[in-house]
């Protein structure tokens, strides 16, 4: 009997599993459409103290899975098509340089503060990724670490279809530079600093959710 009993308990398990994934929706998928702010980082050179990223629109897709009620994991891309300029150190001017797509790969986790079968749900988000910089003409592309941060709401008035609004920060390590830190005893060393070029992102789209 006991056999049986073990697995009369684990169908039970699984079908209850199955249900209560079809009530809480697990799957989501929302196209997004938005607005990537401007950004900068310093360079080393004597004519040119940093680089400049343009703001512009962004589009892109976030895939999300309910982990839990109120955790979700989500990958997030978005892209931005932009265009980079040299700041003059000397006569504060900027000149573009070249036209460049910017996109983003996210992995991160989503906290929901209220329940899935609320109207409203806001969120806050954060997460690791890459940014992939691919310049036009000669320019080699490149690959960089990138993190991102921040929250938003979705609005959840059906229980297949809703609204999300959605804001983050996006900071992108481009590059690394000696720097020496010192301790409170005085002891000093010489070690990598990241250079981050920061920019904002605020999105919205139509949430599918099966």
């Amino acid at each position: 009997m006991r056999p049986m009993i073990w697995i009369a308990s684990i169908l039970l398990f699984l079908f209850g599993s199955a249900a209560s994934m079809r009530a809480q929706q697990r799957f989501e998928i929302t196209p997004l459409g938005g607005y990537e702010t401007a950004g900068s980082f310093t360079v080393n050179d004597t004519r040119t103290d940093r680089l400049r990223f343009k703001d512009g629109p962004s589009y892109g897709v976030a895939f999300g899975y309910n982990f839990t009620p109120s955790l979700q994991w989500e990958f997030w891309w978005d892209r931005n098509n932009t265009s980079v300029s040299r700041h003059d150190r000397s006569s504060g001017t900027l000149t573009k340089l070249f036209s460049q797509s910017v996109d983003q790969y996210q992995f991160s986790g989503l906290y929901h503060f209220r329940s899935p079968n609320s109207t409203l749900r806001p969120y806050v988000v954060g997460g690791l990724g890459f940014t992939r910089l691919s310049p036009d003409g000669n320019f080699a592309s490149a690959t960089k670490f990138a993190l991102n941060l921040g929250g938003g709401v979705k609005f959840l008035p059906v229980r297949h279809v809703g609204l999300r609004f959605d804001a983050r920060w996006l900071p992108t390590a481009v590059r690394s530079d000696p720097a020496l830190f010192c301790d409170q005893f005085g002891f000093c060393f010489t070690s990598q600093k990241p250079v981050y070029l920061h920019r904002f992102n605020f999105t919205s789209g139509i949430v599918f959710r099966f």
